[in-house]
């Protein structure tokens, strides 16, 4: 069985609080993405995670089902974050 993250509605809010202090106007998303990683490695989302030369947050998690997907979101506002399901 996977590790599911499930917060209640207080750490939900903590974590909101939190991010919201964060500096991230365009092209200065340093500390959020060095947040979002830390945050990926502390709860072990992932089997391995970093940031990419240009900032990207990339995170790996191995499937056990075969079946493929892929999450994106972006730390840019105004775009729409997408789940994609690639298929085999």
């Amino acid at each position: 069985m996977t590790k599911s993250l499930i917060m209640d509605i207080k750490s939900i809010k903590a974590l909101q609080e939190e991010l919201s202090t964060l500096i991230g106007v365009s092209g200065h998303e340093d500390d959020v993405s060095n947040f979002i990683l830390e945050l990926i490695e502390k709860e072990k989302l992932a089997d391995k995670a970093w940031i990419d030369p240009l900032g990207n947050v990339l995170a790996i998690k191995n499937g056990t089902n075969g079946k493929d997907r892929i999450l994106v979101a972006t730390l840019e506002s105004g775009y729409t974050y997408k789940v994609l399901k690639l298929r085999n």
